[in-house]
């Protein structure tokens, strides 16, 4: 009887392992009148609220990068919501098409505030998220735009940029409205971030008292979580394995934290 009780239990388990997977779907929402198109990532073995984390991709748009770190946020059990900020879940390969879709929504930070809070207010109104506990990661342009929305006053409990630019016109202004904590995970072999704005960035959270910490990488370069970086053939971009896999390490602790 032990014998046929505990493979009965062993197949249940195995049964219920086997029916948990990942989850995608795409999520249409609006954003300053544009059609937005999300995916919405999770592990679908609980039907239990959870905190999620917005992914802000690189300037490529709604990738395949972006939805891969979707899915091993998925992993840690957060729901992930790649945040679509071109519109129509538009992507590209191709670096001019991409510089000009970045260039408008960086050149205009109103809305790429509104974006970026849209994709915050669909992501807490999906019925597995923990409303109360929403972060947002970003990469390249996509960590400009975290930070962005963390100025912006969002009710976010955190915001981590991965080698992210760090420009931000409104900062000495908008300091003060950060409810957010603040990651900021940075090459110093960067070409593309003035060591100048990494310290702005730095010392003004810091005046303003809000929570921030900035992670240095010696010898990374722009984009270097991202191993297909070195493909572009730009000058400055380059993929690092020990800044990629320490990086990812930061934002779990991170991640625990704000969410406590």
């Amino acid at each position: 009887m032990k014998f046929c009780f505990g493979g009965l239990l062993a197949t249940l388990v195995l049964a219920a392992s086997v029916r948990a997977e990942v989850v995608e779907s795409v999520v249409d929402y609006v954003a300053d009148q544009t059609a937005m198109k999300g995916v919405l990532i999770f592990d679908d073995a609980s039907t239990d609220k959870r905190p999620a984390v917005v992914v802000v991709p690189e300037w490529w748009g709604v990738n395949e990068y972006a939805k891969a770190r979707g899915r091993m946020l998925a992993g840690l059990g957060y729901v992930a919501f790649v945040a679509d900020m071109y519109g129509n879940g538009n992507v590209t390969t191709d670096p001019k098409v991409a510089g000009e879709w970045a260039g408008a929504v960086k050149g205009d930070r109103p809305l790429m505030r509104t974006r970026v809070n849209a994709a915050v207010g669909t992501t807490k109104a999906q019925a597995l998220v923990n409303a109360e506990k929403v972060a947002a990661i970003g990469y390249c342009f996509g960590g400009t735009t975290v930070i962005e929305l963390a100025l912006s006053g969002a009710d976010v409990q955190g915001v981590a940029s991965f080698h992210g630019g760090l420009e931000f016109p409104t900062l000495a202004a908008d300091a003060g409205k950060v409810q957010a904590g603040v990651l900021v995970l940075h090459g110093d072999a960067d070409p593309m971030v003035p060591a100048t704005e990494v310290t702005a960035l730095e010392d003004a959270l810091k005046q303003a008292g809000k929570a921030v910490e900035i992670v240095r990488y010696e010898s990374a370069a722009h984009g270097f979580t991202n191993p297909d970086a070195d493909k572009i053939g730009f000058p400055g971009v380059k993929y690092n394995e020990a800044a990629d896999k320490d990086s990812w390490e930061k934002l779990k602790k991170f991640l625990a934290k704000v969410f406590e």
